[in-house]
């Protein structure tokens, strides 16, 4: 993304972002967030990362994607 992301999260927070352009680049990216078991709930802290290895063996898998 191009934009500047603080004026976007402003704008979620005031109920305004269709009032906001965004800029993309053309490139592709991926985000990945990993969490502990139960997130945003009650949830383990302090817990290690083993790598993503791990999502191989998984049942589960989680996407979020948001169009505006």
């Amino acid at each position: 993304m191009k934009s500047d992301i603080v004026p976007i999260m402003q704008a979620t927070i005031s109920g305004e972002l269709e009032k906001i352009g965004l800029e993309w680049f053309s490139q592709a990216s991926v985000c990945v967030v990993m969490a502990s078991g139960g997130y945003p709930g009650h949830y383990d802290r302090g817990k290690g990362n083993g790598g993503i290895g791990f999502i191989k063996k998984s049942r589960r898998y989680t996407c979020l994607s948001c169009w505006y």
